[in-house]
């Protein structure tokens, strides 16, 4: 007896742990105990909006394009273009959905749904920050050189008077002085070089924008 016990014992065991294995085995298989893959960082798009009725935005048109005043984000303003000239700016009374987040990074972008009125208006009207404290986006060139209004933002660069781009340039580099040098591709720098040392700042060759904090480049660039 103590044999045969034995042997259904011995028999028993290895069953019961194969059952048991291949129950956890299926188990698994069913999703049950699958652990799920953890996402990479930026694959989600969370992004979110705000609608707002009748929305104020100031823009203009640059190349056929229009673009917020304040960021200098590319905007479709759908049937105002038909109305809109290069060089003009304006203030559009919208509804628009303000988007937020995702994969583009927007940061209060306007996605215009509508526009119930464009009003052209006066750059000089906008309160934009001097030349001499900001070099990038929309600035006022005031006496500083000739021209009304700067643009350089994501490869426009140009300059504004009395309703049209007079000037449009290519490529932009950091002079020795802290200058910023805007210039079409084919201009020379020993021709910059040389205007600028007969006191001319802003043409249809190039522009340069002062160093941060001034009004005029240093004596070095003379």
């Amino acid at each position: 007896m103590k044999n045969i016990s034995y042997i259904r014992y011995s028999i028993v065991k290895p069953a019961i742990r194969l059952i048991l294995s291949l129950t956890l085995a299926a188990f698994l298989l069913c999703g049950c105990g699958i652990i799920k893959p953890v996402e990479e960082p930026g694959t989600t798009d969370e992004m979110w909006g705000n609608e707002v009725d009748d929305a104020e935005i100031y823009a203009f048109m640059y190349d056929g394009r229009v673009y917020t005043a304040d960021t200098i984000d590319e905007i479709n303003p759908y049937d105002a273009t038909a109305i809109m000239k290069d060089g003009g700016f304006y203030k559009l009374t919208a509804d628009v959905k303000y988007l937020n987040g995702g994969v583009a990074g927007y940061v209060n972008y306007p996605d215009i749904k509508s526009v119930s009125n464009c009003e052209e208006i006066s750059p000089l009207d906008l309160h934009l920050p001097s030349i001499t404290e900001k070099r990038y986006g929309l600035c006022l060139i005031g006496d500083y050189a000739d021209g009304d209004i700067y643009l350089n933002e994501y490869g426009k660069i140009g300059v504004w008077k009395d309703g049209s781009w007079i000037y449009r340039y290519d490529k932009s580099y950091e002079g020795e002085d802290g200058t910023l040098i805007c210039k079409k591709s084919d201009v020379s720098e020993d021709t910059i070089k040389e205007g600028i040392s007969n006191g001319v700042l802003s043409c249809e060759e190039y522009f340069v924008v002062p160093a941060k904090g001034t009004g005029e480049p240093s004596d070095e660039s003379m």
